[in-house]
This record gives structure tokens, sequence and C-alpha cells, in this order.
């Protein structure tokens, strides 16, 4: 027993922590998160971004955006491109991440098949 504690202790050692996690390449400071938010999207509306109101505060721009899916799978571009319900990256796991400034502000998604809720955390 005391083996396996030993070797658990070790495990959990090698594996950082959510707020020291390497999401983002070349970020090496712990990500701090200070905003958030709630964003919809539908099929067949318009492809929506992340509100700059929301994590343009206080002087603070994000490193990373922690995004969250509900009710079903989306189409994204980081890249400013507007994403359709057939085209753009297929977003079909429950959490993703958006690495830097610019490819969150350029960030735009749309549902694929039913409305879909994505809960954004904002870290610095």
């Amino acid at each position: 027993m005391r083996y396996l504690i030993a070797a658990l202790l070790i495990l959990a050692s090698l594996y950082p922590t959510s707020g020291e996690a390497d999401f983002c390449p070349g970020h090496t400071q712990p990500y701090i998160p200070y905003a958030r938010e709630v964003v919809t999207a539908t099929s067949g509306g318009a492809a929506v971004p992340f509100t700059a109101a929301t994590y343009n505060v206080a002087s603070k721009s994000p490193a990373l955006a922690t995004v969250i899916v509900e009710g079903g799978t989306l189409r994204a571009w980081s890249s400013g491109a507007t994403p359709t319900t057939t085209v753009g990256q297929l977003i079909n796991t429950n959490t993703f991440w958006v690495c830097g400034y610019d490819a969150i502000v350029a960030f735009r998604a749309i549902a694929v098949t039913t409305t879909t809720t994505m809960t954004v955390e904002y870290s610095r």
C-alpha cells in the first residue's frame, strides 16, 4: 500500500495543475482567470465571436480562452474567417482552448445542427 501511495504521488507531480498547464505554447507563467461569459451559437444564424467588452477589461488581455461546449457540435475558425455549418474546424469535444490574444479576437463559431452554448473563461 505504501508503494502505491508513493507511486500515485510521483504520478501526480508529473502533471501540472490547470493553472500551470501549457495549453498555449510559449506561455510559461501560470494562467490567471479574470473574466467569463456564456456565448450561444445557433445553426443557420450568424457566426458568433467572443465578446470583446468581456475579455478586454481593466487593461487585461487574454492569453487563453477555455471553452466548455454544451448542447451540440460547432464549426469555428480562429483566423477571422467566417465558419458555416459545413465549413470550418469541426469541434465535437466538450472542452477546447483558444490560445493567444489575436486568435481570441478573431474567433468565430456557428452551431452545426442545434443551438450550442459555449461557457468561456478568459485567463491572462
